[in-house]
């Protein structure tokens, strides 16, 4: 049992859910708090969180196994896994994304989670590679009515000023936010 007083993961993240973020955002997953967090991604809740797996297919293993046991049904609510590696470039350990995968539901016949790698990373030349296709890319370009092409060009664009961001020598919080708020009134500047 649980002594007096004491608040488990499980406790913190249903409570979290109670004063209805906008985000949940939760370091690790690895117990009842899981099957939680999955239910609140199936009502529309947007839930970020930390899972240990080697694949999309590892996950899934572990999270339809006990301790955690979710149901086919709820992974289809988990609508992008990240998969992060620890990898050799260039002579030292760095941290990669190696692949981004959508899963875009369950194969009716099959049972099968439909999972489609939608960026790959390539370790020779320390590089993201499009898959060419994403769903959620394509929804997102519908939902602001605007086509997918162009919602790619603004990701572009977003993608070259953080760059440029990051190249800047350190800024203060007042700086920072003053680049940003210049970036949003004039993305082209």
């Amino acid at each position: 049992g649980r002594r007096a007083g004491e608040i488990d993961l499980f406790d913190l993240v249903r409570a979290a859910l109670r004063q209805r973020p906008q985000v949940l955002a939760v370091g690790e997953v690895r117990g009842a708090e899981t099957f939680t967090l999955f239910q609140a991604m199936a009502t529309g809740q947007a839930c970020h969180s930390t899972f240990h797996a080697g694949s999309v297919a590892a996950l899934v293993r572990r999270l339809e196994s006990p301790p955690i046991g979710l149901p086919r049904a709820l992974l289809a609510a988990l609508p992008i896994v990240v998969l992060q590696r620890s990898e050799w470039v260039g002579g030292r350990r760095v941290r990669r994304v190696a692949h981004l995968t959508e899963i875009e539901g369950i194969d009716p016949v099959g049972r099968e989670l439909l999972a489609s790698p939608v960026f790959t990373w390539n370790n020779g030349r320390d590089t993201w590679t499009y898959q060419g296709r994403s769903a959620l890319l394509e929804r997102a370009a519908r939902s602001r009515g605007v086509g997918a092409p162009d919602l790619v060009r603004e990701m572009e664009r977003r993608a070259r000023f953080l760059g440029a961001l990051a190249a800047l020598p350190s800024l203060t919080d007042a700086e920072f936010h003053h680049t940003l708020a210049r970036y949003r009134t004039d993305p082209e500047s």
